[in-house]
């Protein structure tokens, strides 16, 4: 008898540690905000195990302003519409939420929430006032062709590979950062996000230089700082990145092929191409035959 009452001990104690690991709170790391826009900004965090974000914004230091009603809050904002690529960071404890419907060169106060998935336990970071501030950029500056065409890109998608540092791939849902000197906030792609794994695509509108608030151009050939979120095992930098040499229409002065074949490789669901949201021309939320015809009128000097 007593050998079954031992056992019957060991497997309640076995049972309370359980529960006492799946209870811990989630431990928050490395957070940063990101893609800082106009009327809209994104923050990325750590947790040290499987996790859902929200996101509390305020217009005060103290938090007495609560705007999240006036927001979209958005936890882990895709530019496709792959689900597992929520799932996979949130399993993974990757941690991206974006806040829109901000007003321009305004300043707003932010507390990140992070939930666990397992328990539901939340934790607040910073845990009270005063909160960490975020401040809107300026104004989006869209880039003029010949003859008074607007030109919609102020910057191409910017597209890398993101090995790790043992050489081998990201997995999908790790969150991609790239901080290009001369900028004040980083921009962040998803790995799979509209793109194939191990690749992650970012939005280099969203690069704004960080004295005039507006968007910088990119030439290529400039530095950053690339660094790889991947939640429970923390994060990876390296420095010295070089952008790739940009082919956009507002150096070469023209519309070329290059946006033609762009548009076209979305139209068809080619992998390896970002949905990019910037070439949609008639604002239909979708992108097709209109936008190629857009294109060849202009290279046919026909707009």
């Amino acid at each position: 008898m007593r050998p079954v009452k031992y056992f019957l001990f060991s497997l309640l104690f076995l049972l309370f540690s359980v529960c006492l690991v799946q209870a811990s709170p989630v431990v928050v790391s490395d957070t940063i905000v990101s893609d800082v826009t106009p009327n809209s900004f994104s923050v990325l965090w750590n947790g040290d195990q499987a996790a859902i974000p929200d996101l509390l914004v305020f217009t005060d230091a103290n938090g007495t302003q609560n705007i999240n009603s006036q927001l979209e809050i958005t936890p882990c904002p895709l530019k496709g519409s792959h689900s597992s690529i929520k799932e996979s960071s949130r399993d993974n404890g990757v941690l991206l939420i974006r806040a829109a419907g901000l007003s321009p060169a305004t300043t707003y106060y932010y507390q990140t929430v992070t939930i666990a998935a397992l328990t539901g336990e939340v934790t607040l970071t910073p845990t009270a006032a005063p909160f960490p501030s975020v401040t809107t950029q300026d104004n989006s500056v869209r880039t003029n062709i010949p003859d008074a065409t607007e030109y919609l890109f102020t910057n191409d998608t910017i597209l890398i590979n993101t090995p790790l540092e043992d050489g081998t791939d990201a997995g999908e849902g790790t969150v991609v950062s790239i901080l290009v000197s001369g900028s004040n906030y980083p921009v962040t792609g998803i790995v799979g996000d509209g793109v194939t794994i191990p690749f992650a695509a970012m939005d280099g509108a969203n690069i704004f230089d960080a004295t005039a608030h507006i968007n910088m151009p990119l030439h290529g050939g400039e530095e950053a700082t690339v660094t790889r979120y991947l939640g429970v095992d923390g994060i990876e930098t390296f420095r010295s990145y070089l952008l790739p040499p940009r082919q956009l229409a507002q150096q070469r002065g023209v519309v070329g092929l290059h946006e033609v074949m762009r548009v076209l490789q979305i139209t068809t669901a080619q992998p390896d191409i970002s949905l990019d949201p910037d070439y949609d021309i008639n604002d239909d939320g979708m992108i097709g035959m209109e936008e190629t015809l857009y294109f060849l009128q202009i290279m046919a000097d026909l707009r």
